[in-house]
């Protein structure tokens, strides 16, 4: 696990470099360090653009209704561009994201959230030895608020779709909410 958190500080500082140097040259500024001076990675959000909700959703039903097939190796293309058919890629352009990141590459760009808070367009996500998985979340199926409604790529033979998570599944993952989504009223 030390060895993970250290590749990430690496290429957590890398990218904060090429954000440096990105906003010497067009007078942007810089991105900062999470807040509590945590030793995570600095959650740089450059050239990913802040994402209203309802444009996650859009962005996300596409591959539903395309049934996109899950592959780690190819890519699928779209009017929301080219990304990688798995989980992570899934979310990645569900949230506008510039590249398809990983499971773990995600990290930087979520914060925790209440499980209670959960809203349409953030994630249920683990990252652990036995599993690295993304979901979206869209809502809830039972009134007790235990068994998640979300749309996610899955592995082989599955195409994008809506499943309902049971609670003992949906309990083995953190509640997680893009750092650049726009919060709109009623929303």
């Amino acid at each position: 696990m030390t060895g993970n958190w250290a590749h990430a500080r690496r290429v957590g500082a890398a990218v904060a470099l090429i954000a440096a140097s990105a906003a010497a040259t067009t007078g942007a500024p810089p991105a900062s360090a999470s807040p509590g001076g945590s030793d995570r990675p600095a959650a740089v959000v450059t050239g990913n653009a802040p994402i209203s909700r309802a444009a996650v959703r859009e962005r996300a039903r596409s591959w539903i209704d395309e049934r996109v097939p899950y592959s780690q190796q190819q890519h699928h293309t779209n009017q929301h561009g080219t990304y990688r058919q798995d989980c992570s890629g899934y979310v990645s352009m569900a949230w506008g994201m510039d590249a398809s990141y990983t499971t773990d590459t995600l990290r930087p760009f979520m914060d925790a959230v209440d499980r209670s808070d959960l809203r349409t367009g953030d994630a249920l996500w683990r990252h652990d030895n036995e599993v690295q998985h993304i979901a979206l979340f869209v809502g809830w199926s039972d009134a007790a608020r235990t068994q998640p409604v979300v749309w996610e790529e899955r592995g082989q033979a599955h195409v994008t779709e809506q499943r309902v998570w049971s609670r003992e599944w949906a309990d083995t993952f953190l509640p997680r909410r893009y750092k650049n989504i726009i919060e709109t009223p009623g929303a």
